[in-house]
């Protein structure tokens, strides 16, 4: 699917809308296009996966931004890249994704608790810059094997270390609803 082989780099970054403190007010707005001091939150992304693109010359990297339904592609035209190829796809099943890609990035949306019962790597990219109304952020409650990026450099160590495992993926042994549904379900409403 969109030509993606086994030996491209596929990056999942999956957005949502997001109720965020502008100053004093809350605005409602899509989480790729968020505006930090250092660029949007794709931009920020995208350089990290140009920094290690220099490094590793072998590796094509992908970047497919799964945009949540009530998101609009608003935009998105604007993060074309020679390095790295970008995918919009708000419609991909998301269990299609959890076999193709090789690690997740997002904020807290349901679709990363899924992925790390599936056995995916995933990683919350938490800028302190983005001051969020909901201060439980359950996706990190939903698994041990989820990491925590808050800054550039966290998440590029962090994608170096996937990346360099690659190979070494564990495949889900379990149906994708025990994986992603039993033990959330467990945990969230008999603990």
């Amino acid at each position: 699917r969109y030509g993606i082989d086994e030996n491209d780099f596929l990056l999942v970054f999956t957005s949502q809308m997001l109720n965020h403190f502008i100053g004093k007010c809350s605005e409602r707005e899509a989480y790729y296009s968020i505006k930090t001091e250092k660029g949007k939150v794709v931009e920020r992304i995208l350089n990290v996966l140009q920094d290690i693109s220099k490094e590793m010359r072998n590796t094509n990297f992908v970047l497919l931004l799964r945009l949540h339904p009530k998101e609009k592609c608003q935009d998105i035209h604007e993060y074309n890249n020679s390095e790295i190829r970008i995918i919009v796809d708000k419609d991909i099943p998301r269990f299609d994704l959890y076999y193709m890609a090789d690690c997740f990035v997002g904020f807290d949306t349901m679709i990363l608790a899924e992925a790390s019962y599936a056995r995916c790597s995933v990683i919350l990219f938490r800028l302190h810059e983005i001051k969020c109304s909901e201060e439980i952020n359950f996706v990190e409650r939903a698994s041990d094997n989820i990491e925590i990026a808050q800054n550039e450099a966290e998440l590029y160590s962090l994608l170096k270390r996937i990346i360099y495992y690659k190979g070494e993926k564990i495949e889900p042994n379990k149906s994708f609803s025990d994986n992603c549904c039993y033990p959330y379900i467990l945990y969230r409403c008999f603990s």
